[in-house]
């Protein structure tokens, strides 16, 4: 299927070349405007170039399409990015998943539904959660106004950047003092209660930039009433809850409330010592699919989190040390309340030759838990040893490698993740990649270590028990990929992807057959390795066109995941069978059409469409079909001078009123209002 799969996508990448190759072009640029051309990129090889050159799939989001668009959230702007699955659960929260492998477990629980193999960075500091694996988008401390850009690689990268990176990574650089010395206030409300405030002041010194900016957010559900899964209908939240014994929330109305702040020293870059320290501090208050509740399918959730950033670079030596501590709570799950810190350290030196680039380098973590869910505290510890080498046999002609050791304290098997990378340009505006790529995670907390015992409130004589295991086996990619770049003209721009990737060493808690002792029924789920491996095939194909006054970004991507070995339930000793994943749509497609009328108002359009996909969860869960849909963002921006913005939007234009995700809030159209002032220089 490889072979046939790679020949494919070698005949229709050189017969492009043979209908283009007499093309004339100005220049070389790639993004959504002329402006990301300028962008060089760090995250696809780690260490900066321009993007036509980057060896991995890649999208670069900027501040100015950020603003364009009028996006309010980060994960919003993944809306902006091919291959990318966004869904909306409530009003601000969101679902973020690269090219998918959703659900490939059958039976399994709400909370696998999470996004578990992406790995998402601030700054170059991960964020990725150590609890059950996943992405918790509310506890990021930054504000959609601290983004400078986001680069977002589809494929696996974890041999630059450690586990987790499976399937991607969106990597989040924020702003830096631009001023000498100036405060922005930026004000946003919408319907359905929705506010965001950001305070932004800029200082600049000889020795030092200072910059500090706050963010007030609070927004309010589509509906304030729950799917309940025993009723298979959605009720008031007094009905939906009574069978969970709990209070699930502080406010069944509220979506999000959250606040934090974020403060930056640094000095200059381009120095042969320069420093970048960051402070920052955030709590929020959200409802999100995250504990695996039998009752319905959003919880409240609390968290709270300090910390700080630190890189410290001299010549070619970088380095970069950070620590936050915090805690999570979720309501109505007391045993899932837990304390966490986790310490990063990275270094690495970049040694020049002629023809050769050569980065060893070492990652090591530190993630602390603290709650009674996995029996007091417990550590996982990581270390990655890197090395990148790349090497320049002829001019246009690149070959990269990238390895990583990764060495775990839990379980106690070690990874060895790598990539091999090629590209080649053929001409001044062509170029070619094909790259093999191979990536794992890492050990999460609630599978190695939960160690609980829960009673049903209402039948004492029913308890389950959930039992991790240290050792428990890390799942693992390897993707094969081949791309091509053409600008057609200076302003007409074509990417084309082919993929393929198998997926293994899946572990799931499969349900024991039940015991009696002394007159209690009890139910054991344990942690085991699966037999099932994943193979999906697809396709990207972006494209870009240009004029002075507007500019248009469509793309679409097609995949085909097949599951084999497949249990047909997790009940332990279950048969297994073949199946397709329904769960993965198998179109996602987007628009992003940008006009100026004039030189100070601005409209834009982001549309983006999920073909239809299903999932199918463990009883009372069960199934749940998510039609096609095409939803629709409207933006007017007016830019009176330097110092004063503003914008109109509505969002969520469709003909359907449905969930997103698994029977959460009913989408809902959502108008939005907008004013930025600055004072100062």
């Amino acid at each position: 299927m490889v072979v046939k799969l790679f020949k494919c996508s070698l005949f229709l990448l050189f017969f492009q070349l043979l209908i283009t190759s007499s093309v004339q072009a100005d220049g070389l640029f790639y993004g959504n405007s002329e402006e990301a051309g300028g962008t060089s990129s760090s995250t696809s090889s780690k260490r900066d170039e321009e993007l036509f050159s980057t060896p991995l799939s890649i999208s670069i989001i900027t501040a100015k399409q950020i603003q364009q668009a009028g996006v309010t959230t980060i994960a919003e702007a993944m809306k902006m990015v091919p291959g990318v699955i966004v869904r909306e659960q409530t009003n601000g929260q969101f679902e973020v998943h690269i090219r998918g492998f959703e659900n490939v477990i059958n039976g399994a629980t709400l909370s696998n539904l999470n996004s578990r193999k992406t790995l998402i960075m601030i700054d170059n500091r991960v964020v990725f959660d150590y609890f059950s694996g996943g992405i918790f988008w509310d506890t990021l401390p930054i504000s959609i106004d601290d983004v400078e850009r986001i680069e977002v690689v589809r494929g696996a990268v974890s041999s630059l950047y450690g586990a987790n990176a499976v399937t991607g990574v969106i990597h989040i650089f924020t702003k830096r003092a631009q001023d000498n010395s100036s405060i922005k206030a930026s004000m946003m409300a919408g319907t359905k209660n929705s506010q965001v405030a950001q305070l932004v002041v800029e200082k600049r010194f000889s020795e030092v930039d200072i910059r500090f900016s706050g963010l007030n957010e609070k927004r309010d559900r589509y509906q304030n009433r729950y799917f309940n899964f025993t009723e298979r209908e959605y009720q008031n939240s007094d009905l939906a809850e009574i069978e969970s014994g709990s209070n699930l929330h502080n406010d069944s109305e509220q979506a999000v409330n959250k606040h934090s702040f974020m403060l930056t020293l640094n000095n200059d870059p381009l120095n042969l010592f320069n420093y970048d320290l960051t402070l920052f501090h955030q709590e929020s208050d959200v409802q999100k699919v995250h504990i695996n509740s039998g009752d319905i399918p959003l919880t409240d959730n609390l968290s709270n989190t300090d910390g700080f950033n630190l890189k410290l670079n001299y010549g070619e030596f970088s380095s970069r040390f950070s620590h936050h501590f915090g805690k999570q709570e979720t309501m109505g799950f007391p045993d899932f309340t837990y304390d966490t810190e986790i310490s990063q350290v990275s270094m690495a030196y970049q040694i020049k030759y002629p023809k050769w680039i050569i980065q060893p380098g070492v990652d090591w973590y530190k993630a602390t838990y603290e709650g009674s869910f996995i029996g007091g505290q417990r550590t996982l510890l990581e270390a990655n040893y890197m090395l990148r080498m790349e090497f320049n046999p002829k001019r246009h002609w690149r070959f990269i490698s990238a390895l990583s050791y990764s060495d775990f304290n839990a379980p106690e098997d070690n990874e060895l993740n790598y990539q091999f990378m090629t590209t080649y340009q053929l001409s001044f505006d062509t170029s070619l990649r094909a790259s093999v790529q191979s990536s794992s995670t890492s050990a999460f907390m609630v599978n190695q270590y939960i160690d609980i015992e829960f009673t049903f409130p209402n039948d004492p004589s029913q308890r389950i028990d959930v039992k991790g295991d240290k050792n428990g086996r890390l799942t693992r990619i390897t993707t094969y990929e081949l791309g091509f770049r053409h600008q057609l003209e200076f302003n007409n721009f074509i990417e084309l992807e082919v993929f393929q990737s198998e997926m293994d060493q899946f572990t799931s808690f499969t349900i024991q057959q039940p015991v009696v002792i002394d007159g209690v029924t009890i139910t054991e789920r344990s942690l085991e390795n699966l037999p099932q491996n994943a193979v999906q095939q697809g396709l990207t194909l972006n494209w870009l066109y240009e004029e002075i006054d507007w500019n248009i970004n469509t793309f679409i991507t097609w995949q085909n995941t097949e599951v084999y070995n497949q249990a047909t339930s997790l009940l332990h000793g279950s048969a297994t069978e073949d199946n397709y994943n329904k769960a993965t749509p198998k179109y996602i497609a987007g628009v992003n059409l940008n006009w100026a009328l004039t030189s100070q108002i601005n409209l834009n359009m982001l549309s983006n469409y999920l073909h239809e996909h299903s999932f199918v969860l463990q009883q009372p869960q069960g199934t749940k079909k998510i039609p096609s849909a095409l939803y629709t963002n409207l933006t007017l921006n007016y830019q009176h001078d330097e110092a004063m913005s503003g914008y109109l939007a509505v969002k969520n234009l469709s003909d359907q009123n449905e969930s997103q995700h698994f029977y959460t809030d009913r989408l809902e159209p959502v108008y939005w209002l907008g004013f930025n002032i600055k004072f100062g220089n």
